[in-house]
């Protein structure tokens, strides 16, 4: 998974799928008619690269012992909402601004994207720790103060 997370990073700091979309737009000859080649390009990277991360991820799956596996599961959707908002409003976006060329529609699905990313990462984020704590995967000295952390504001959400 940190294979994966990682590659979603570094496409995302050096727009790799963008780059390499146009790369191959340029290359193929019989999308050199097509308006919207750059789009078909990156949607070639999406599925190249999507269907090695996959057949990675289902090979360390079926490699992980079975009471384990409920992480790489819940991994797995966050991945897909992230996807979800990455793959799917990118070209949402792209189909959009063809035919409503309106700068503030394009804003707006951009902000859609990039937002429902972040939100998406943060939960993932946020659950991924929480079961860090619950399974004590943490260090002890990590794990304690959290936990008194957390009995605190149950109490406290208890009593009003």
């Amino acid at each position: 998974w940190s294979f994966f997370w990682g590659y979603i990073l570094l496409d995302d700091a050096l727009q790799i799928h963008e780059r390499v979309g146009v790369w191959i737009a340029n290359r193929l000859p019989f999308l050199s008619g097509v308006q919207d080649a750059k789009d078909v390009g990156e949607l070639a990277v999406y599925v190249l690269i999507g269907t090695l991360l996959v057949l990675l991820l289902v090979g360390a799956y079926l490699r992980t012992p079975h009471d384990q596996r409920g992480v790489s599961l819940g991994l797995t959707f966050f991945a897909g909402l992230f996807l979800l908002f990455s793959v799917g409003l990118d070209i949402i976006g792209g189909l959009v601004s063809a035919f409503f060329p309106s700068r503030l529609l394009n804003y707006g699905l951009s902000f859609l994207e990039d937002g429902g990313e972040m939100i998406v990462l943060s939960f993932a984020v946020s659950w991924l720790f929480a079961r860090l704590v619950a399974e004590s995967f943490l260090p002890a000295t990590w794990v304690a103060p959290l936990r008194r952390f957390a009995q605190t504001r149950t109490n406290l959400g208890s009593k009003g």
